[in-house]
């Protein structure tokens, strides 16, 4: 995780409460299964519409999750909004913390 965020992003305590969550019975396996799922079932999945209000907060520094696919999701909801983070990373939610709960809160409000 810390090798994909931007440096600073995550303490060594928030990195311990990952690995105590990590170490909880099922987890390892839960997050291995996804991927094995992803290799396995390569064809499209459903593309059925996002009816309700959505709000998509991408970092355009994510190395999994290019910059480009950002617009392509936020067409799936009819009512979408995306909002970018130029210097954020795939831990956009860690990054800008302060920022995302903002913009989470209004959102929210407006629902």
């Amino acid at each position: 995780m810390r090798e994909m965020a931007n440096s600073g992003t995550f303490t060594d305590e928030e990195m311990q409460q990952y690995r105590t969550a990590w170490g909880r019975a099922g987890a390892s396996r839960a997050m291995l299964n996804w991927y094995r799922a992803l290799f396995r079932h390569r064809e499209q999945p459903p593309r059925e519409r996002v009816t309700a209000p959505t709000l998509i907060a991408w970092g355009e520094k994510d190395k999994a999750l290019t910059a480009a696919m950002a617009p392509a999701s936020v067409q799936f909801c009819d009512d979408g909004r995306l909002e970018r983070f130029p210097d954020a990373t795939h831990w956009v939610n860690h990054e800008r913390s302060d920022r995302v709960s903002e913009l989470m809160i209004g959102h929210f409000d407006d629902a």
